[in-house]
C-alpha cells in the first residue's frame, strides 16, 4: 500500500473533523470488540447500498478486521468514484498502539457527532 493511502491514528485524531471514518467489519464485531470513537459501522456486505448517496468528494478513512479487508474496501470505494480514500494505518491495533481508546458500547452506528463516554 502506498504511503499516502494510509493515515496514522495520531494524524487522524488531529484531523478528525475533516474525515469520515468507516468501519467495514461485521456489525457484531463493531459492537462486541469495540470501535474507534466517532466511527461509523458500514459492513463490507452493505458497502454498496449504504454509500450510494454519499458525496464522492468526502474524505474517507477505512478500518476493517484486517489490513487486507480495509485495502479491499478502500479499492471498492475508489472504483465507485470516491476520490479521497485512505486506510487507518495498523487498523484497530494501530489505534490502540497509539495509546488511544476504543469505544465499548452497544450503538450500531456512532458518528463523530456522537461522543462515546465509556472507552
Amino acid at each position: 500500500m502506498a504511503e499516502n493511502d494510509t493515515i496514522s491514528a495520531v494524524d487522524f485524531e488531529s484531523r478528525r473533523g475533516q474525515l469520515r471514518l468507516i468501519d467495514v467489519r461485521a456489525r457484531r464485531d463493531f459492537i462486541s470488540t469495540g470501535h474507534v470513537p466517532g466511527s461509523e459501522s458500514v459492513p463490507a456486505t452493505d458497502l454498496d447500498s449504504l454509500t450510494k448517496n454519499w458525496n464522492q468528494f468526502e474524505r474517507l478513512v477505512v478500518v476493517g478486521s484486517s489490513e487486507s479487508q480495509a485495502v479491499e474496501m478502500a479499492g471498492s470505494l475508489k472504483a465507485k468514484g470516491f476520490v479521497s480514500v485512505q486506510c487507518l494505518d495498523g487498523g484497530l491495533e494501530g489505534w490502540s498502539s497509539a495509546g488511544l481508546s476504543l469505544c465499548q458500547n452497544e450503538h450500531e452506528e456512532v458518528r463523530s457527532a456522537v461522543r462515546c463516554d465509556n472507552p
